[in-house]
């Protein structure tokens, strides 16, 4: 498994922010092979290891 962050911080508090990625060339850059099957996707909003509060909201995710 691994996590890779696309926001860090409050910079883009308060607006709906897009991203693109694309996982074949993340995949590839963070393991140096060729990625198998998708078996899942996660989104996550998380800040427990600070210790502070995080809220998110997410909409219109799609997988192409």
């Amino acid at each position: 498994m691994c996590y890779l962050v696309a926001q860090s911080g409050s910079a883009g508090a308060g607006r709906w922010l897009g991203y693109r990625r694309n996982v074949v060339q993340d995949y590839r850059r963070v393991f140096g092979d060729e990625p198998g099957r998708i078996q899942g996707v996660g989104v996550m909003t998380d800040s427990d290891d600070l210790g502070t509060h995080s809220e998110a909201w997410y909409a219109d995710i799609s997988l192409r």
